[in-house]
């Protein structure tokens, strides 16, 4: 998903040869929170952890990341305790113990410390991507080039070795919606709220470039460098959503899937999801798609397409 500034025209494939300057991005952390554990305070408190279950976060944090899970109690402690109170009971039965009286407290001296309250702010039902620590990177310039011209009457896009079967309510379109593939085709779909932000699908390949050289970096940098760098306006923060290995026309291939969220995308932010396919070729073959989240039926286009995404060459 991104936002027109103008439409491009089809061109005929050029060379793959990085051209001009290249331009920044910052290297996502794309590793699931599905592992039960101690993460960093999604709330963004320094030096604290807060424990994921595999479906929430607990309800405290700690700067001791490998204590027991607080959402359990500790039931070893139980038997102690007991034996601490009974005696205590005994002894001061028998006059052994000498509690302090009650007579001798006053308002400036209360009978403990209260301990300081930590508010822990609110708690998400969803882990939040963890910030990364990872400096700027430069993504590799290249000359992005579509496949042919975009006829309407089009069913099937193709381009970069792959194809995918262009869903019900989407346009066949000539715009180039990644900087780094060449050899795109795809279609697109407009907000609904009518303004200039669009949902897209698209396949294309990317050649040996830095960064790019196998098919989970491939996938990954794909999306490193649209939404962090700058064709994602707004970009705040991201979740990895999937990352794994998979196939496609029984061709080895990388699935990436990340919701990432904007200050000026319309319903927040957006789902992408990049899938590169190893066809045998010198090149790799991607599919590329962006949902805005302001479109409440454009995930079902997205299933669509991969569902029907196969090899071309």
């Amino acid at each position: 998903m991104f936002r027109i500034v103008a439409e491009d025209t089809a061109r005929t494939r050029l060379s793959r040869t990085p051209v001009g300057s290249p331009w920044p991005r910052r290297h996502l952390d794309f590793t699931p929170m599905a592992k039960p554990g101690w993460y960093p305070d999604p709330e963004g408190r320094p030096g604290h952890y807060r424990h994921w279950d595999g479906a929430r976060w607990g309800v405290s944090t700690t700067r001791a990341p490998g204590a027991p899970d607080p959402t359990k109690p500790n039931l070893s402690l139980v038997p102690v305790i007991v034996v601490i109170g009974l005696v205590v009971i005994a002894l001061t039965a028998w006059g052994l113990v000498r509690l302090p009286p009650l007579s001798g407290l006053t308002d400036a001296t209360p009978p403990f410390s209260p301990l300081p309250v930590q508010d822990d702010g609110p708690i998400r039902s969803t882990p939040a991507a963890l910030p990364s620590p990872s400096p700027l990177v430069d993504c590799p310039a290249v000359t992005p080039t579509t496949a042919a011209a975009a006829g309407r009457d089009r069913v099937v896009a193709t381009g970069g070795g792959l194809a995918f079967d262009i869903p019900t309510g989407w346009e066949p379109s000539a715009y180039t919606v990644s900087r780094v593939l060449t050899d795109q085709a795809g279609a697109v779909r407009a907000s609904p709220d009518g303004g200039s932000w669009i949902s897209f699908l698209a396949v294309g390949e990317v050649g040996d470039l830095d960064g790019f050289g196998d098919i989970a970096s491939a996938a990954h940098h794909v999306v490193d460098c649209h939404v962090t760098g700058g064709s994602f306006s707004g970009y705040d923060s991201h979740t990895v959503l999937e990352s794994r290995a998979t196939t496609v026309g029984g061709q080895d291939a990388w699935q990436v899937r990340v919701h990432a969220t904007s200050t000026r995308a319309p319903g927040g932010g957006a789902t992408f999801e990049a899938i590169a396919v190893d066809t045998g070729d010198a090149d790799l073959s991607v599919f590329w798609g962006g949902i805005v989240d302001a479109d409440p039926t454009g995930s079902d286009g997205l299933t669509t397409a991969v569902a029907s995404l196969r090899t071309a060459r």
